[in-house]
């Protein structure tokens, strides 16, 4: 049964996405200071799911799309990865994580290297989906079948949608999710030696553009060791 169809539905009233990636709305009506008189800062609505994500790989063509929405009672995060149009994988099993920063650059060397490395709030060690050690980010694999389709359905413990919290995938430097052009074997680190970033999504664009490394025409971020 797809948990999706049943939580997701009860949820998308507060969401909003734009272009495949996350944007923060603002209150209509601003509150007034009351000492000063003087507009405060404007509240900013919290996202709490997100719906058709579109997942690219390094030729810029659609290979999937990611919901992701909070679960309000147990906390965590679901995430469901399915594919789109032909298949382009074979069949077989292969990596998935959230990454620390969200920014996709398909012209970055390696490909989407300015997603940065796993999301790990807690500094542990790679593991398993929700296993103690793992990353934060740690999604465990998807599986292809013959056909070259796939449908990932995982709720990461381990992570949060709201701002507040320091296991947010809303930080200052956003998030955004990869599947790997391999199967990831869970132990090695710093990675589980899932090869090459096959396909990446933004889930949270950067807040703080100043702070993130943008990818620009003339040169993209120094190759981190993580992939």
């Amino acid at each position: 049964m797809n948990i999706r169809k049943t939580l997701l539905s009860g949820i998308l009233a507060s969401s909003m996405a734009i272009g495949g990636a996350a944007a923060f709305a603002q209150d209509a009506t601003p509150e007034t200071g009351s000492d000063t008189g003087e507009a405060s800062a404007t509240p900013v609505a919290e996202i709490t799911s997100l719906e058709g994500v579109a997942i690219h790989d390094a030729a810029g063509i659609e290979v999937a799309t990611v919901d992701v929405w909070e679960d309000e009672e147990d906390g965590g995060v679901w995430f469901s990865v399915s594919a789109v149009g032909e298949a382009n994988l074979a069949e077989g099993k292969y990596g998935v994580h959230i990454h620390e920063t969200g920014v996709c650059d398909a012209d970055a060397d390696p490909a989407f290297d300015t997603a940065g490395s796993h999301f790990d709030p807690t500094m542990e060690d790679h593991g398993d989906i929700n296993a103690d050690p793992s990353h934060a980010g740690d999604l465990g694999n998807l599986e292809v079948d013959a056909e070259g389709n796939f449908e990932h359905e995982v709720l990461a413990e381990k992570l949060t949608m709201s701002s507040a919290e320091p296991n947010t995938l809303a930080d200052e430097d956003g998030s955004a999710i990869i599947i790997h052009s391999g199967e990831d074997d869970l132990e090695t680190q710093p990675s589980g030696d899932a090869g090459e970033r096959w396909a990446c999504a933004v889930i949270f664009p950067p807040t703080d553009v100043g702070a993130t490394p943008e990818a620009t025409d003339e040169e993209t971020p120094d190759a981190t060791p993580m992939n």
